[in-house]
């Protein structure tokens, strides 16, 4: 599977003409479109992908339940929240993904409630 970078945000503001060395962090992953589904339903379009801390994002539910995912790892344990409460939050592990030269896996995959492993 081809690795998908991400430019992480800098606040570069240089002046007409000037010449600036800039380092930009990259992030390095793979890219994958998840159906997920939550006790029978999908999940509310909005709800946010984050690793387990809340400190990495990796994307946005969008409609019929649809998650676009960059810069993951294969099974890597991931939390979709839609709210600040603990029912409002379930968790989802990545499997195996697939070697491919372009484009993204695509999976459905079952969010559990409770505490991620």
């Amino acid at each position: 599977m081809q690795q998908s970078h991400e430019l992480v945000k800098n606040d570069i503001v240089p002046t007409k003409y000037a010449i600036v060395k800039v380092k930009f962090d990259v992030k390095t992953g793979y890219s994958v479109l998840v159906n997920l589904n939550y006790k029978g339903h999908g999940l509310a379009a909005g709800t946010e992908i984050s690793d387990v801390k809340g400190l990495n994002h990796y994307g946005l539910v969008g409609l019929d339940s649809q998650a676009y995912l960059t810069n993951v790892e294969s099974g890597q344990v991931l939390t979709a929240k839609w709210g600040s409460a603990e029912n409002q939050q379930c968790h989802f592990t990545l499997p195996q993904l697939s070697s491919r030269d372009i484009g993204y896996d695509e999976l459905a995959l079952i969010c559990e409630a409770g505490e991620s492993k």
